[in-house]
């Protein structure tokens, strides 16, 4: 699977900005989900990233995960760090993320991410439950209002 423009360029350009590379030497194709594309990019530098685009995505899509993303590192919970997003005018919508070498997991995983998912919890107002930002499970909707129940 090749990159194709316009993501390889507005990839190309965020990379440059955050001083990470000036262009992608190759790309590894990744499984993804059911819903998006991934690939491992490598840069003339060496550094490897993966990239997540949808064409049918809005870009809030990406930009909203890129904040669920943020709020699990926060509470410490191991996930890949949100580098840049875009998309728009017809474009596909992406995410760029920290690129992650899968291996194995450690035998306090579960109970470490376990961990990390309740700190998320005790990060947000305790009376009540849900999100800023309504988001996406797959391609459906979730709505994600404020909520005492």
């Amino acid at each position: 699977m090749s990159l194709a423009n316009p993501i390889r360029q507005d990839v190309e350009h965020a990379l440059r900005e955050m001083g990470l590379g000036r262009r992608i030497r190759a790309s590894v194709p990744v499984g993804s989900g059911c819903i998006n594309n991934g690939l491992r990019i490598d840069t003339e530098t060496g550094s490897s990233f993966f990239l997540k685009w949808n064409a049918d995505a809005p870009v809030q899509m990406f930009e909203v995960e890129a904040a669920g993303l943020t709020a699990l590192r926060e509470a410490r919970v191991r996930v890949s760090e949100p580098l840049a997003w875009g998309g728009s005018d017809g474009a596909p919508s992406w995410l760029l993320l920290e690129y992650i070498t899968p291996g194995a997991t450690r035998g306090d995983s579960d109970e470490r991410l376990g961990r990390g998912l309740a700190a998320l919890r005790d990060r947000e107002a305790q009376e009540t439950f849900g999100w800023y930002h309504d988001n996406w499970i797959g391609a459906l909707p979730q709505g994600n209002a404020r909520s005492s129940a």
